[in-house]
């Protein structure tokens, strides 16, 4: 990993374009933010919709890869199932696990795939 280290803030700048190129360009998304007082390297660009399932397939249908990370609340996850948290106590929290979706984040992506990705995702929006 060390090898790879020389390379994270380049790696993370060009993520950082990423997100501003979709920030700027998905429409009818919750989209991640940033406050002034912090800066995002956007590990992961994770969008909400609530039709997320439907989505995920369109993209996949069209070759897009996705992913949904954390599907499963924390307070619902085997190993805090000590603390007696029931399923409905947290609803804002169990709403977003079933609309998040993490779409392509990675410093190799193409201008040509970028606008791929948000052209089919705006379609499917509209």
């Amino acid at each position: 990993l060390r090898v790879k280290l020389k390379y994270l803030d380049q790696w993370n700048k060009r993520r950082r374009e990423i997100a501003k190129f979709y920030n700027e360009n998905l429409k009818g998304f919750v989209l991640p933010i940033e406050k002034s007082y912090a800066k995002h390297v956007y590990h992961l660009y994770v969008i909400r919709s609530k039709k997320r399932d439907k989505l995920k397939e369109f993209l996949k249908s069209e070759k897009i890869g996705t992913e949904i990370h954390y599907p499963i609340p924390m307070h619902l996850q085997p190993a805090y199932k000590d603390l007696n948290i029931k399923e409905g106590s947290l609803p804002i929290t169990e709403m977003f696990s079933k609309e998040i979706l993490s779409i392509p984040m990675y410093p190799e992506l193409k201008e040509e795939e970028l606008n791929k990705i948000v052209g089919l995702m705006n379609k499917f929006e509209s």
